[in-house]
C-alpha cells in the first residue's frame, strides 16, 4: 500500500501538470521501508510504461546505470540520510531502445516524522540533447581553435562602458606571449611597431566612435622582439536597438610569410622593370650614339675617296681621327656600363662615409683651394654602409665634382653632404648652391649619356650617367631637386 505522501504524489493533478511542464520525473527512495517509487514521467523518460518494469534500487543501479557511473549513484543512495544539502549529478542510463542516454538526477533527504529515517525525494530529467550540444560546441571550439592555429588567426574584443579588452589564445601565440596570458589594452597596443601606431589607433578610434570598420596591415614587435606582419580587421558592435556602439570585435592574422613573399615578388618585378628600363636605355645609346659615329665615319670615308686636294684630305683625316676617338670613348663608356651590371656580386665592405669623403676631398684639394670651395658634411645619423668601395667613391666623386663644376661665379661655392635613414634604408644627400637646372625642361635628360646643360668646356655628360647606373645596379635610386641659380640637391637612396 502506498503511504499517504506517495498517494498525494501520485494523485495530485496540479503537481503532475508541473512535472509535465518541466519534463521531469519524480522518485522516492525509502531505505527504512525498502521502497523505491517512480512517477509515470520517470518511467516515460526511460522509455517504459508503469508496470513494464518494477522499481528496485539495486536492480536499477545494476541494470540501468552505466557501469562507470554506478559507484557515483550508489554512494548517494547509500549515504543520503547523512546528506543535508540538495544534490545534482549527471549520469548515463540505459534507455528502452538499448542505448545509453545522459540524465540529470537531483534529490534531497526529507524526514517524514520525528524519529523515523529520512527518505530521498528527487527528480530525473533527460539532458541528452544538452550534452550532445555541449559536445558539439566543444568540437566546434576545438575545430575553430585548430583552424586558428593553422591559419594563424586570433580574435579580440574591446568593450565600452566599462572599458575592457579580451583576446583569444592564438592572439597570445601571435604576440609570442604565454597562451593563457591576456594583456590589457594599453599593453596590447604597445606591441604595434611605432611607425604603424598612428593608423592603428585611428582605426580603432574611428570604429568605436564613428562606426567605421577597418581592414589594415601593419607590423608588431612580439614579446621576443621579432617583427611580424599582421592583418587586423575590426567591426563595431551595436546594442539591441542598433543605436549605440558597445564594443569592437575583430581578428588578427599573422601574414608575415605571405607579406614577405609579396614584397619579394614586388621587388623582383621592380628589379625586372628597372633592368628592362636600363636595357632600353642601353639599346638606345647603342643605336643612337654608335649609329651616329658609324654614319659620320662612313661619310668621311666617302669624302676621302672623292677628295684630291691635299689640304682638304688633311682636314678629313683629322676629322676621321676625332670620329675614331669619339667612337672609342663611347665604346669605353658602354663597356663600363656592362662592367657595372656584372659587378653587383662583388663582396661589399663596411665603409665609413667620412673616410671616403676625406679621400675624395684630398684628391680635389688643389681645385678646391684655388676656387675657394666650402665642403661641409654630417654623417652622425648614419656613419657607415656596406657597399662596393669603388662605386661609393665614384658616386661621391661625381656628385662633389658636379657641385664644383657647375658653381655660380657670384657666390662662394658651398657643398653640403649628409646621411640619414628613411624606411630602414640609408640615404645620402649632396647639396650645392650652384647654377641649378630647369627640371621641367631638362629633368628627363639629366642622367642621360653625353647630356650637358651648361656651357662648361669640361662637361662630357657622362658622370651622372655612370653614377645612376652604379646606384641602380645595386638596387638603389637617385633623384634630384633643383632650381635655376638656387642650386641642386641629389638624393641617393641605397
Amino acid at each position: 500500500m502506498p503511504t499517504q505522501d506517495q498517494y498525494i504524489f501520485q494523485h495530485n493533478e496540479h503537481f503532475e501538470l508541473v512535472l509535465q511542464s518541466l519534463d521531469a520525473g519524480v522518485y522516492e527512495l525509502d531505505l527504512e521501508k525498502k521502497t523505491f517509487w517512480w512517477s509515470s514521467k520517470f518511467y516515460e523518460l526511460l522509455g517504459y510504461k508503469r508496470g513494464e518494469i518494477s522499481p528496485n534500487k539495486q536492480q536499477f543501479i545494476n541494470t540501468f546505470v552505466f557501469p562507470e557511473d554506478q559507484n557515483k549513484l550508489t554512494a548517494i543512495f547509500e549515504s543520503y540520510p547523512k546528506i543535508a544539502q540538495h544534490f545534482i549529478i549527471e549520469i548515463r542510463l540505459l534507455h528502452h531502445n538499448g542505448k545509453y542516454r545522459w540524465y540529470q538526477i537531483a534529490g534531497q533527504a526529507k524526514s517524514r516524522s520525528h524519529g523515523s529515517r529520512p527518505c530521498l525525494i528527487g527528480s530525473l530529467r533527460d539532458i541528452q540533447s544538452r550534452v550532445e550540444q555541449q559536445e558539439q560546441n566543444k568540437k566546434n571550439e576545438l575545430f575553430l581553435e585548430e583552424i586558428g592555429v593553422m591559419a594563424k588567426v586570433g580574435g579580440f574584443e574591446i568593450k565600452l562602458n566599462p572599458f575592457s579588452s579580451t583576446w583569444s589564445k592564438e592572439m597570445s601565440i601571435i604576440h609570442e606571449l604565454p597562451e593563457n596570458y591576456i594583456p590589457d589594452y594599453e599593453e596590447a597596443i604597445s606591441y604595434v611597431k611605432p611607425e604603424y601606431l598612428p593608423i592603428v589607433k585611428k582605426s580603432i578610434n574611428d570604429a568605436l566612435t564613428l562606426g567605421i570598420p577597418y581592414d589594415i596591415e601593419s607590423k608588431i614587435i612580439t614579446a621576443k622582439g621579432r617583427e611580424v606582419w599582421i592583418r587586423a580587421i575590426g567591426k563595431p558592435v551595436y546594442d539591441e536597438k542598433e543605436e549605440k556602439i558597445i564594443a569592437l570585435r575583430g581578428f588578427f592574422q599573422d601574414i608575415d610569410i605571405q607579406k614577405e613573399k609579396e614584397l619579394a615578388f614586388k621587388a623582383s618585378v621592380n628589379l625586372i622593370n628597372e633592368q628592362n628600363h636600363r636595357l632600353m636605355n642601353f639599346s638606345h645609346i647603342v643605336s643612337h650614339n654608335l649609329r651616329s659615329h658609324a654614319t659620320n665615319l662612313a661619310l668621311t670615308l666617302n669624302l676621302l675617296e672623292m677628295e684630291t686636294d691635299p689640304d682638304e684630305l688633311a682636314h678629313l683625316g683629322e676629322n676621321l681621327r676625332k670620329i675614331s676617338n669619339s667612337f672609342n670613348k663611347t665604346m669605353e663608356y658602354l663597356n663600363e656600363i656592362i662592367v657595372i651590371q656584372t659587378k653587383t656580386n662583388i663582396t661589399r665592405k663596411s665603409l665609413k662615409f667620412k673616410e671616403v669623403t676625406k679621400r675624395i676631398v684630398a684628391s680635389l684639394k688643389a681645385e678646391i683651394e684655388q676656387i675657394g670651395v666650402e665642403i661641409h658634411y654630417d654623417f652622425e645619423a648614419c656613419p657607415e654602409i656596406d657597399y662596393i668601395p669603388a662605386y661609393l667613391e665614384s658616386i661621391l666623386l661625381n656628385l662633389i665634382s658636379n657641385g664644383i663644376k657647375y658653381r655660380r661665379a657670384d657666390v662662394t661655392p658651398v657643398i653640403l653632404i649628409k646621411t640619414y635613414t628613411l624606411n630602414e634604408r640609408i640615404v645620402l644627400e649632396v647639396s650645392d648652391n650652384g647654377l641649378g637646372l630647369d627640371l621641367v625642361k631638362h629633368g628627363d635628360k639629366l642622367f642621360g649619356m653625353h647630356k650637358t646643360f651648361h656651357n662648361n668646356p669640361n662637361a662630357k655628360g657622362i658622370g651622372l650617367f655612370i653614377t645612376k647606373n652604379q646606384i641602380e645596379a645595386l638596387g638603389g635610386k637617385i633623384s634630384v631637386k633643383s632650381e635655376v641659380n638656387q642650386g641642386s640637391t641629389f638624393t641617393v637612396v641605397f
